[in-house]
């Protein structure tokens, strides 16, 4: 499955995108928020991307 086979407008994979265009950077339950789906499903759409070469994944390291 490839990006463009997707409806700019209707996609979760490009409002992901776009979100991320505005923002800069998001956390996965902010993509969870954004979309009203599952931590599951936001990891698939974001690998799709990554693979894509649509975005680039970086870990958040939380400190204490």
């Amino acid at each position: 499955m490839t990006l463009s086979t997707f409806n700019r407008r209707e996609s979760p994979l490009w409002q992901i995108v776009e979100f991320l265009q505005r923002k800069g950077s998001a956390t996965i339950k902010e993509i969870e928020e954004l979309l009203g789906v599952t931590t599951t499903a936001v990891r698939q759409h974001l690998t799709t991307l990554q693979a894509e070469g649509y975005i680039e994944r970086r870990p958040v390291h939380s400190g204490v």
